[in-house]
């Protein structure tokens, strides 16, 4: 959220995922405009291992076997992230095994990343592939196979205040316009 340097005045929103605008639009109700969400950007779910991928994890179905240390994410913006990749076939022998394998679960992206580097032990990090890009020398990316994928968006939304103030306006549009698409590509957003 930003707000007005000098009343704190929330102007817009941003999100991670339709989860989080959806909890955000219930917990400030009163004071988000719901016509002016929208998403904005895709990316996938990615497997991040560390750098050589010494473990050989080619995908998914290698983290169903056992003696993995996998580092998973369940709150902001990938509430669920793991079941959903998981239980994408159907099979819910994935979901258990992949179960077994978790050895941390991170209740944001900013600790699993701080997991990740303390704890030398995790081999596999199930995150959106941004958190790889921003973070290149921490892990290398091995890509879900389709029949895995999972993609969430992140978004905007304006507030009834920030719809008043020309500033707000003009920061939304940035963000579709070719120069702010270009600096979300940059990060592999799609």
């Amino acid at each position: 959220m930003t707000g007005d340097g000098e009343d704190q005045c929330r102007s817009d929103i941003f999100s991670g995922a339709e989860t989080m605008m959806s909890d955000v639009q219930t917990a400030l109700s009163t004071q988000i405009d719901p016509a002016t969400v929208e998403p904005l950007y895709l990316r996938p779910a990615a497997i991040l291992v560390r750098p050589g991928n010494l473990d050989h994890i080619t995908g998914m179905t290698d983290l169903f076997k056992p003696g993995h240390h996998i580092l998973v994410v369940n709150g902001a913006g990938q509430q669920g992230l793991w079941e959903d990749v998981t239980g994408r076939t159907g099979k819910i022998a994935d979901i258990r095994a992949f179960r077994k394998n978790i050895a941390v679960v991170a209740g944001n992206s900013a600790t699993a990343r701080a997991d990740w580097i303390k704890d030398k032990s995790l081999d596999a990090w199930l995150i959106w592939n941004i958190w790889q890009v921003a973070n290149p020398k921490l892990a290398t990316t091995v890509s879900i196979a389709p029949q895995y994928e999972i993609y969430r968006d992140a978004g905007i939304a304006l507030t009834y205040a920030g719809e008043k103030r020309p500033i707000v306006k003009r920061f939304a549009d940035f963000l579709v316009s070719p120069q702010g698409k270009a600096i979300f590509v940059k990060w592999d957003w799609q």
